[in-house]
């Protein structure tokens, strides 16, 4: 190891002695220790830092510093650009470890790239002085000039060593930062550089800092730790055009490579309070579905590894594919690779963020600062609904209570692997719409077959619709006359379990120009057919659905319009609350509310033209949070199918419609007629 310790005459020591000894330094071969030992070995974390403030810098602390350390040490990568959680120790890992290993490990010039020049002194005074001081390269603090005993910083601190510290700002001029070059750049709060002001006809600030390096061709190193924004802001841009790195680790279930993300954090979606989120919030395997604990989830990331764009996991849980070639690497964690703060807490700030009244702001920093995953705006526009529009309808119905002009009740289920949300829904023949109860049931699929825990969920909603929801009259209970299961992930399931229900019950596949393709892994953009007429196949055609009869099962499914069915939803919102065909919703706290309203408006409405089709109607999803929204769509459809309409019938649907004006309330008991529904 090259000492960078400078070398003085000692008394009674000759000039040739001295001459010779600095001469066999010179000449002797220069190595220096990489990153990760040094950081182990030198870096000690300043008495500020929370948790370990004082204490040596340790690897095993946080398993994705060492990750990214070792990459730094042992890759061919050029720059380095760092995302990850607040709290996480990304600046310690990203800025100060790169900034004094270059210093006084390797005596070089160092760039420090910061957003203003106001918060140059702040930088130095906070977070690099207190870091120096805190290891035994304080001795090579300058005793002259800028940073001396305490003194304000401006532009650079010129070290004992040799080493210069050159403070540049996204403020500086061109020129000014075209005049200085360095071995190493680190860039702090690098979302700061993003853009060149009007005047300068030079690339971003930030591509002009890392010019400084040119001098020093493959040698010159580049450190970028930043906060994510959007998809078009720097940080994520950088990280994209990068390897895009993320972090795989061993499930302790299964053993194979995941990388859980936002979507993979259970437990606190159906928490009654923010202590139940803390409590039962935890990290599931994307793969096995387990649940880890905090220990597992520790114990994991600690035996992780990077997946770089260009790679995937494969069927046996491997790292297979080559990485992306590129000489920058996008490194990035999240809450689940944080072991400095334990992911109940990531479950608490979800809990309380999805009960917010400004829900678009807490989304922003759950994005930024928990998740790492560039934040999409809500692009409010014609077509767009926001949350405050359902709690706008909120009336003075008790939850649960069927309103006296209600004459159609049914229910829409939206199925998932660890929960199915359900929506009641109560309907006048001309469209007014009350949601009456709404909810969540668990799907214990951890602790038995997906297909076994599915028939549990469905059962039990099946329980709750034998007990019914009461009138506002005469204290009697009803149920549900119809209700529309989503079959599309599970379609066996819930196959079965509508056929030992009875016709009460009827599986649904959503189809429209939006819908998800799994055998195409994407968006399938061929919309709905209606068919023309009815045979062997189509037992009976709606307005936006028809009944169909499998040919391999004999079980009947109902295809639905999504398009045509989400609309009519968002329709009712439009509509001035308490006439026909309006929406309105039980009473309740908005933050009791405020979930099932966001999953209402978690999707936009776009109308396009298709120069085959004319204008289409799709679906643009703003939050994978839809599920009430799902299930109150098929509620709908169920109420359509029974003759609930607010513009004219369809021809298809006064078959259904002239039924049910025999004299008999709609939620009456019904007989099956050709597959269909009509009432007694």
């Amino acid at each position: 190891m090259r000492s960078t310790t400078p070398i003085t005459p000692q008394m009674g020591t000759s000039p040739g002695t001295w001459a010779r000894a600095m001469l066999r330094r010179a000449m002797k071969p220069a190595i220096y220790r990489p990153m990760p030992q040094w950081a182990e070995e030198e870096f000690v974390l300043p008495a500020s830092t929370p948790v370990y403030g004082a204490a040596k810098y340790r690897l095993e602390r946080q398993p994705a510093h060492r990750l990214l350390l070792e990459a730094i040490a042992h890759s061919g990568y050029r720059e380095f650009v760092v995302i990850g959680p607040s709290q996480s120790g990304k600046t310690t890992v990203a800025f100060a470890i790169p900034l004094l290993w270059h210093l006084f490990e390797r005596g070089q010039t160092v760039v420090a790239g910061v957003p203003d020049l106001a918060l140059v002194n702040d930088l130095w005074r906070d977070r690099i002085l207190p870091a120096i001081e805190a290891t035994r390269y304080r001795e090579f603090l300058p005793s002259s000039g800028e940073g001396t005993r305490g003194g304000s910083v401006e532009s650079r601190v010129d070290f004992l060593n040799g080493a210069v510290l050159r403070f540049m700002t996204a403020g500086s001029n061109d020129k000014g930062r075209a005049s200085f070059t360095a071995a190493a750049l680190v860039v702090t709060e690098a979302e700061g550089f993003e853009f060149s002001s009007a005047k300068s006809r030079e690339a971003n600030k930030l591509a002009q800092l890392k010019a400084r390096l040119r001098a020093s061709h493959a040698l010159g190193r580049s450190y970028i730790e930043c906060t994510v924004t959007t998809e078009e802001g720097l940080a994520w841009q950088e990280y994209q055009a990068g390897t895009a790195s993320r972090i795989a680790i061993p499930c302790p279930a299964c053993q194979q490579l995941v990388c859980p993300e936002r979507e993979h954090l259970v437990g606190w979606q159906d928490a009654e309070d923010e202590v139940s989120a803390i409590e039962s919030g935890a990290i599931a395997c994307p793969g096995c579905g387990v649940i880890w604990t905090e220990a597992q989830r520790i114990a994991a990331n600690r035996a992780g590894v990077l997946i770089h764009a260009g790679q995937e996991i494969d069927e046996s849980g491997n790292i297979a594919g080559t990485p992306k070639r590129t000489t920058t690497l996008g490194f990035r964690w999240n809450a689940a690779n944080n072991c400095l703060v334990p992911v109940a807490e990531a479950a608490r700030e979800e809990w309380l963020a999805a009960r917010h009244p400004n829900r678009e702001n807490e989304e922003r920093k759950l994005c930024q600062f928990v998740w790492c995953r560039a934040f999409k705006p809500e692009n409010q526009g014609e077509s767009d609904m926001r949350a405050t529009d359902i709690l706008a309808r909120v009336s003075s119905e008790p939850r649960g209570i069927i309103p006296s002009w209600a004459t159609v009740l049914t229910a829409g289920i939206d199925l998932g692997k660890w929960l199915a949300h359900w929506t009641v829904m109560a309907c006048s023949p001309a469209g007014r719409t009350h949601i009456v109860d709404f909810g969540q049931i668990e799907i214990p699929s951890n602790a038995m077959t997906i297909e076994a825990a599915l028939m549990l969920g469905m059962r039990e909603f099946g329980d709750l619709c034998a007990a019914g929801w009461a009138t506002d009259t005469s204290g009697k209970r009803r149920s549900p006359a119809l209700t529309f299961i989503d079959s599309g992930s599970w379609p066996d399931a819930v196959y079965q379990f509508a056929t030992e229900q009875g016709p009460m019950f009827r599986a649904a596949k959503g189809v429209g120009v939006g819908q998800y393709d799994s055998g195409s892994g994407g968006t399938s953009g061929r919309g709905y057919h209606a068919p023309k007429t009815t045979g062997a196949v189509v037992v009976q055609i709606g307005d936006g659905w028809h009944l169909a009869r499998l040919k391999a099962s004999g079980v009947l499914l109902v295809e639905v319009n999504v398009d045509q069915w989400k609309g009519w939803v968002h329709d009712r919102i439009r509509t001035p609350p308490g006439q026909e065909g309006s929406l309105s919703l039980f009473a309740g706290e908005q933050r009791q509310l405020m979930p099932f309203a966001r999953h209402l408006t978690a999707e936009s409405r776009i109308e396009e033209f298709n120069p085959r089709k004319g204008m289409v109607v799709r679906w643009e999803a703003r939050s994978k949070a839809n599920h009430w929204g799902d299930a109150t769509m098929l509620a709908a459809v169920a109420a359509g199918a029974l003759g609930v309409r607010v513009t004219p019938r369809s021809q298809g649907a006064q078959v259904v419609a002239r039924k049910s004006h025999q004299g008999r309330p709609a939620s009456q008991p019904r007989k099956k007629v050709s597959g269909g529904w009509q009432r007694r």
